[in-house]
């Protein structure tokens, strides 16, 4: 993880890994959509990217 990953909220950054699990587990790192893990945890497509 990145250092500014770090400074991402607590909650935030778990619902972001959960999400990408998810999703991950379900369709392959190649076929994981970012718009739904943004959907997902809640969060902006630039966060995730942040």
């Amino acid at each position: 993880m990145t250092t500014t990953f770090h400074n991402v909220e607590p909650d935030k950054q778990q619902r972001i890994i959960e999400a990408a699990m998810k999703h991950f587990a379900e369709n392959g790192y190649k076929d994981a959509s970012t718009n739904k893990i943004v959907k997902e945890a809640g969060i902006g497509k630039g966060m995730l990217f942040y």
